[in-house]
């Protein structure tokens, strides 16, 4: 089988991004809950890995914004023909 590639449109990736900062943001705020009611000695650790990991997310989710300024923008003529001006004024 030979190998393929697909454009990825720059919308997509950003949709994707927003998604994961959701799941940051509300999997953070699930795991504090569950681990207050916990009230154990270890619980400071897994709120301290709980936000560890929620920051990794949103560090993840800004990584894809900025690659998705590199892609193509795919469907809106007026989009692209604006975007290419804006690149010729600059």
């Amino acid at each position: 089988m030979s190998p393929s590639t697909t454009n990825v449109p720059g919308a997509a990736v950003r949709g994707t991004a927003s998604g994961v900062f959701f799941m940051a943001a509300f999997g953070t705020l699930w795991a504090y809950t569950g681990i207050m009611g916990m009230q154990d000695l270890v619980s400071p650790l897994l709120l301290i890995l709980a936000v560890l990991i929620g920051g990794a997310l949103i560090a993840g989710g800004i990584s894809l914004i900025r690659a998705s300024r590199r892609l193509p923008v795919q469907g809106n003529p007026l989009a692209i023909w604006l975007m290419g001006r804006r690149l010729l004024t600059q």
